[in-house]
């Protein structure tokens, strides 16, 4: 009987840990990742690691989500994906917060599938860096277009990129352009890559992520701002 205690005292020592890498338990209805998506409130976008960046690598990390009555993500599970990636898009994916999901009137839990893309993965045409699922806008909700020189102009934190090591050595050098969305509080929400040496996308969309902007106010309100920003990259700096 003591045999019997002890190994149910190390079954549950256990459990907690294996319980990481396991689907989520609770009984919550299974919502697809664009329902979701279109739900999303709060979206922290995942430090790019420094590893994949010098490295030049890219993939797209898939996470299965317990979502709370109150719209926090509760519970987290590693499905598939980049090693190197795995602690960068759960940390960030753990500070997502939803539109609380009803049932019949009543908030409810539920379980969906979030996709976080690192570098490089095509995205109607360009190269997305950063996290999906990636918001859609129509309407009156679309944001302002305002050119990269005027945006230049309310940036008030500016990182600078890290030169890929493969790129020095190789000696490339030029300039990306990234189309990106800022949101009304003056942080980068969305950034793809529109042109721009292969080897330097990652390190310039992974420090332009990190900028920060003065809110642009129009009529005395803040909006949403796309805009195109240029990132030049010279060995010699």
């Amino acid at each position: 009987m003591r045999g019997w205690l002890l190994s149910a005292v190390g079954l549950c020592l256990v459990l907690p840990v294996c319980a990481q890498e396991a689907a989520p338990t609770q009984d919550a209805p299974l919502i697809s990742a664009g329902v979701m998506s279109a739900r999303l409130t709060k979206r922290v976008q995942p430090e790019f690691p420094r590893d994949a960046i010098e490295k030049g690598i890219s993939g797209v990390v898939t996470l299965r989500a317990l979502v709370s009555k109150s719209g926090k993500v509760d519970e987290l599970t590693f499905v598939e994906g980049p090693e190197v990636f795995r602690e960068a898009a759960m940390k960030a994916v753990r500070k997502w917060e939803y539109k609380p999901f009803e049932k019949d009137g009543e908030p409810v839990a539920v379980q969906t599938i979030v996709r976080v893309r690192f570098g490089n993965m095509p995205a109607n045409g360009h190269a997305l860096i950063g996290a999906e699922p990636i918001r859609e806008y129509s309407g009156s909700d679309a944001p302002v277009r305002i050119s990269g020189g005027v945006m230049a102009g309310q940036l008030i934190q500016k990182v600078t990129p890290l030169y890929p090591a493969n790129a020095r050595r190789a000696g490339v050098t030029g300039s990306v352009i990234l189309h990106a969305i800022i949101g009304k509080d003056g942080l980068i929400r969305d950034v793809q890559v529109v042109s721009g040496p292969e080897m330097l996308q990652i390190a310039a969309a992974s420090a332009v992520r990190q900028w920060r902007y003065r809110p642009y106010l129009k009529d005395g309100e803040p909006v949403e701002v796309d805009t195109t920003i240029t990132v030049n990259f010279n060995i010699g700096r």
